[in-house]
């Protein structure tokens, strides 16, 4: 992510997010949403894609609702995983529709 005020900020949260340790179990769904938000920034290009797919699998492993890992794992494996064919790419974008609307 490029310098600046803002990429600071964006730096200064997500080194935050990444070294909490003790989360009250009502905490966990939100820092779980945010490590997932956090990463899809960091998926963009010219950020930080190894850092984007550690926060990723952070929040599908520690998130509650099994229905949103599920969506995460989704995500992950749609960006990991090179040779995926056409159907299959469109099969899982139908899927993370369905869980994030829900």
């Amino acid at each position: 992510m490029r310098g600046g005020w803002a990429g600071e900020r964006f730096h200064a949260t997500a080194r935050g997010l990444v070294a909490r340790r003790n989360v009250r179990p009502d905490d966990l769904t939100l820092l779980s949403d945010l490590q997932f938000v956090l990463a899809r920034i960091l998926w963009a290009p010219y950020c930080d894609r190894e850092r984007a797919v550690a926060l990723a699998e952070l929040a599908a492993k520690s998130h509650p609702d099994p229905e949103k890992r599920a969506a995460i794992a989704a995500w992950l494996t749609l960006r990991l995983t090179p040779a995926i064919d056409d159907i299959a790419i469109s099969d899982l974008r139908r899927s993370l529709r369905h869980v994030v609307t829900s």
